[in-house]
């Protein structure tokens, strides 16, 4: 697992093409996106920060290492994963 700690990273990753972002809404509720996914933009990267400044965007490798670390992982509605 990646904590995103920036916006140039989110940007980086989003580029590649390549794994899965999991974001954690304010219950800490999983939801896994493919990297590519319109939900995955620097101003809702930003948004989430303001709430208590802890890294709620992870990237991992593959479904499986994501599932691991976040056991109820959900999936997004948008990218239709």
């Amino acid at each position: 697992m990646v904590k995103i700690e920036s916006v140039e990273e989110l940007n980086r990753i989003k580029k590649s093409n390549y794994g899965f972002v999991i974001t954690l809404d304010e219950h800490s509720k999983a939801v896994m996106h493919k990297t590519n996914c319109d939900f995955l933009t620097e101003e809702n990267y930003l948004n989430s920060k303001k709430t208590d400044d802890i890294t709620k965007f992870h990237w991992h490798s593959t479904f499986s290492l994501a599932e691991k670390e976040f056991p109820k992982i959900s999936s997004c509605n948008i990218c239709n994963l």
